[in-house]
């Protein structure tokens, strides 16, 4: 309904400029005229309507609100299925790595890895594969 309204006041907004004058030659398109006109009465309208939610905002930065926490957890819930891609021994491999900021040596223990070498070489690997397997899935 929204963008239906705002179509209708961005084809209002054009025939009255061109009714009144303020506009007397057109160098471009109507559709970009259009999508100029509602661009910035969408704009305005969100203006209006952050100001009018400003009393609901957290005061600190840092204050979680349930929009925060939702996008939170949709976040997680993302990388969790990216990480699954890349097959369980690469999903610890990596989050021990980024998640629980393990060293090299520690990730090598955990995995019964031979060195920090072997476990850097891993998570190279396993990173190169995640990256791919995103990359052709993305194009899917």
């Amino acid at each position: 309904v929204v963008c239906q309204d705002l179509f209708q006041d961005s084809f209002l907004l054009l025939y009255k400029k061109i009714m009144n004058g303020s506009i007397s030659e057109i160098t471009s398109g109507f559709d970009t005229l259009l999508i100029g006109f509602g661009r910035n009465l969408a704009r305005n309208m969100l203006r209006k309507k952050s100001e009018e939610y400003v009393d609901v905002l957290p005061d600190k930065a840092d204050e979680q609100t349930p929009f925060s926490l939702l996008d939170a957890k949709t976040e997680k819930r993302r990388i969790r299925n990216i990480l699954a891609l890349a097959g369980p021994d690469c999903q610890k491999v990596l989050t021990l790595f980024y998640f629980f900021q393990k060293s090299m040596k520690e990730i090598a223990e955990d995995m019964s890895y031979s060195s920090a070498d072997m476990a850097k070489k891993k998570k190279y690997q396993c990173l190169k594969k995640l990256k791919s397997k995103v990359n052709k899935d993305s194009w899917n």
